[in-house]
């Protein structure tokens, strides 16, 4: 049978560390030196992107809105049956579905830019 090694415990105080170099810890990203903006200016940033935002999703919600109501007349123009009659349908239809969430959009929108 094999005899066991068992070393003794190591004391940390009594390990000599004055030949090794060490380096100082450094991160890849360099200090932040912008000290010109102060956190009003910041946060006036933070509320123009936010508004510009909710115009943006309001502007693409309207242009959607718009789109679909082309697209249903086209389709309205290549039915065979009545054109006049399909024509209206898609537009009650459509206008019926998309004009409640449109006015919310738009309404939170303005409420939100006169704040």
């Amino acid at each position: 049978m094999a005899s066991v090694n068992k070393e003794e415990p190591i004391n940390p105080d009594n390990i000599d560390l004055s030949n090794i170099e060490f380096e100082p810890i450094t991160t890849d990203t360099p200090a932040p030196t912008d000290t010109t903006t102060t956190p009003k200016e910041k946060l006036e940033l933070i509320t123009v992107k936010r508004e510009d935002t909710r115009g943006r999703l309001a502007l693409a919600f309207l242009i959607g809105f718009f789109v679909l109501l082309v697209i249903g007349m086209i389709i309205s123009a290549f039915n065979t049956g009545d054109k006049i009659t399909s024509a209206k349908e898609i537009l009650l239809t459509l206008s019926g579905i998309l004009s409640g969430p449109l006015g919310f959009v738009i309404g939170y929108y303005f409420r939100s830019s006169e704040e």
